[in-house]
């Protein structure tokens, strides 16, 4: 399996970059960092599995194994049915549904079409990120994105 892709490597980063933003404007530096940190190997488990729906479980569970403070967010990103809740996740989540295979901020009307064209819309895939979508799109917005 090739995780380190140029996609996956570019939206890994870009999420980091967006988490870290974020999370600088609601708390301290070193909390950013962490953010920073966490959107950087949040897709982690792609190294073992090629499937949008076991990637989280697979990263969650590798960094379990490492102690990694924040493997909850991990395993449990991008996966609608969660019963598990962090403001970290909601950031997680938020950051990598407003986050391209470029690295580049699209609206997540763009991003749920993207998902859309690549796995369908009847899929699990896109079902889960629209719910995802519903239940975090007004915790947060893109500091360039705030209205002065």
């Amino acid at each position: 399996m090739t995780f380190f892709t140029e996609a996956k490597a570019l939206h890994s980063f870009g999420v980091a970059k967006l988490m870290y933003k974020i999370a600088l404007e609601k708390r301290d530096h070193q909390y950013a960092h962490d953010m920073y940190l966490l959107g950087l190997i949040h897709d982690l488990g792609y190294a073992e599995t090629n499937s949008m729906l076991e990637h989280p479980i697979k990263g969650g569970e590798v960094l379990k194994e490492k102690g990694y403070k924040y493997w909850k967010e991990v395993y449990n990103h991008g996966r609608a049915d969660s019963k598990y809740e962090s403001d970290e996740l909601d950031l997680l989540n938020f950051a990598d549904l407003r986050i391209n295979a470029f690295g580049e901020i699209v609206s997540f009307e763009d991003r749920l079409r993207d998902i859309g064209v690549r796995y369908g819309i009847h899929s699990p895939q896109y079902i889960e990120a629209g719910i995802i979508i519903e239940n975090i799109k007004h915790k947060f917005s893109i500091p360039s994105e705030k209205e002065d």
